[in-house]
């Protein structure tokens, strides 16, 4: 590779001194080398200033699930997690219609669930899995609370499913900085372009416009 170099480096050499007809070399296009060399027109050139940095590393969480949504949210479905239990074994108590007050007639049954506050709790819980909740309550009243409850945990579980999606999309394509204008921006990342570039002449351009510009 430094022979290499260095034979295109003699070899320019050699073009500027008169000593050779053509050079081939990756060199930029500008206004100060054309006073001295003619150019063709560029087989490969990039398009604009490419800005090279390090990919940000995000810091990686065994709960970082639990960052879809806020905490204040994640209290709201506790909060109706509990009382829609605690609401479905109220109306199982005081319904007629329950199997808490009619096991007589429901004594033939193949399924007698006695919805105790353990009981609603986990049929709350499992509502929110594919596996389900099992037998619904018997009363009307309990079966609406469940029906509300089934309804609610399909718009929250749709919800978070969605936003998990677009958080761990987001997350992956996340990129501070694009643009030169965002490296102007900020303040927290030191950055230089490479020397003895077209970029770095590019650089020292805009800071003498700049400078003519203010005076």
């Amino acid at each position: 590779m430094d022979k290499l170099v260095r034979g295109i480096e003699s070899t320019f050499w050699s073009c500027y001194t008169r000593k050779a007809h053509i050079a081939l070399a990756p060199l930029s296009v500008m206004a100060e080398r054309e006073t001295v060399v003619d150019f063709t027109v560029p087989y490969y050139d990039l398009v604009g200033i490419v800005i090279l940095m390090k990919k940000p590393q995000v810091p990686s969480s065994l709960f970082k699930f639990l960052t879809v949504l806020e905490s204040n949210v994640w209290g709201c479905i506790l909060a109706a997690y509990f009382f829609t239990s605690f609401l479905m074994y109220v109306f199982d108590r005081l319904s007629p219609y329950s199997f808490h007050n009619n096991r007589e007639k429901y004594k033939d049954d193949d399924e007698k669930r006695d919805f105790t506050i353990k009981e609603c709790l986990w049929f709350c819980m499992t509502s929110l899995t594919p596996q389900g909740g099992g037998e619904a309550p018997r009363n009307l009243s309990g079966r609406l609370v469940a029906a509300t409850w089934w309804l609610f945990g399909f718009i929250i579980i749709a919800s978070y499913t969605a936003n998990l999606a677009a958080f761990l999309t987001v997350s992956r394509l996340d990129s501070p900085i694009e643009t030169l204008d965002d490296l102007a921006k900020q303040y927290k990342i030191k950055y230089a372009p490479q020397k003895d570039t077209s970029t770095m002449t590019y650089f020292e351009r805009m800071a003498h416009i700049e400078e003519k510009f203010y005076e």
